[in-house]
C-alpha cells in the first residue's frame, strides 16, 4: 500500500494515543462548553487493569516527579503534587496528579493556559508517594527499576487484559473547566475498556486519514476530527454533573 506523505504524517501523530485519545476529546469538549476557560483538569480511572507495557512505562517514570500546565508552559512538580476526590459515574474516588501526555496535547488542542491530569489511585499509595518525594533518587535507581520490572514480568502471564475482562470493564473520565470569573462546569465520560476503544478508534481515525485531503503536519485527535468524534465510538456516554 502506497500512501501520500501527508497521510503518513497524520498517522504518525495519531499512533500513540491510548488513554490520551479520550482525555484529549474531553478537554476539547469542555472548552466548547466554557469557551473562556483558563483551567481544564482531567481525571481518569482505568478499567480492567493496565498492560505490561503501560506498567513498565509507569515504573520508568518513578522518582522523576510530574508536570502540570501553568501559563501555557509545562511546570515540573513533585510526585502526587495534587490529589483530589473526584466524582465518577461509579462513585467518588481519590486521584493524584500525574505527568500524562495530555498535560501537553490538551493545551495544544484548546489553548487553555492551565491544567493537570489526575489518575485514580488508592489513597494509601498517594500518601506514600508524597512521603517518598524527598527520596526520589532511590526510585530513580536502575536497581529498583530492574527489580520492579522483574516482578512485573512474573506477575503478567499475558501482555494485557484478556478479552473476557475487557468485555466486562469500562473506563471513566472526569473533567472540570473554570474561567477567570470562577465559573465551573464538570462532565464525565464513560467508555468501553481502554484497549478495546483504542483498537476501534485507531481503525476509524486511519480511515479518516486515508480519505483526508490537503491535511498534513501535527494534529491532536480532537484538532483533526473534532470533539464529537468520541460519540461515534461504541458504548460512549458524556454526562454533565
Amino acid at each position: 500500500l502506497v500512501m501520500p506523505k501527508q497521510i503518513i504524517y497524520l498517522l504518525k501523530t495519531l499512533s500513540p494515543f491510548d488513554f490520551i485519545l479520550r482525555s484529549n476529546f474531553v478537554k476539547s469538549y469542555l472548552k466548547e462548553q466554557l469557551p473562556d476557560a483558563t483551567r481544564i483538569d482531567i481525571g481518569f480511572k482505568m478499567g480492567g487493569g493496565a498492560s505490561i507495557g503501560t506498567t513498565k512505562t509507569l515504573i520508568e517514570g518513578l522518582g522523576k516527579g510530574g508536570f502540570v500546565r501553568e501559563n501555557h508552559k509545562l511546570k515540573p512538580v513533585s510526585n502526587a503534587y495534587k490529589y483530589k476526590l473526584l466524582s465518577f459515574p461509579s462513585g467518588n474516588k481519590w486521584a493524584m496528579s500525574i505527568p500524562w501526555g495530555d498535560v501537553f496535547t490538551g493545551g495544544i488542542s484548546t489553548n487553555v493556559p492551565n491544567g493537570l491530569v489526575y489518575l485514580v489511585m488508592p489513597k494509601q499509595i498517594i500518601y506514600l508517594l508524597k512521603t517518598l518525594s524527598p527520596f526520589d533518587f532511590i526510585l530513580r535507581s536502575n536497581f529498583v527499576k530492574s527489580y520492579l520490572k522483574e516482578l512485573v514480568n512474573k506477575k503478567f502471564k499475558i501482555t494485557g487484559p484478556q478479552k473476557t475482562i475487557r468485555e466486562k470493564t469500562n473506563s471513566e473520565f472526569w473533567g472540570e473547566a473554570e474561567n477567570q470569573k470562577g465559573d465551573k462546569i464538570n462532565y464525565t465520560l464513560t467508555t468501553q475498556n481502554g484497549y478495546t476503544l483504542t483498537a476501534e478508534a485507531a481503525v476509524k481515525l486511519t480511515k479518516y486519514c486515508l480519505n483526508a485531503e490537503n491535511k498534513s503536519g501535527y494534529f491532536t485527535p480532537s484538532m483533526l476530527v473534532g470533539s464529537s468524534f468520541i460519540n461515534e465510538i461504541s458504548e460512549t456516554r458524556i454526562k454533565k454533573i
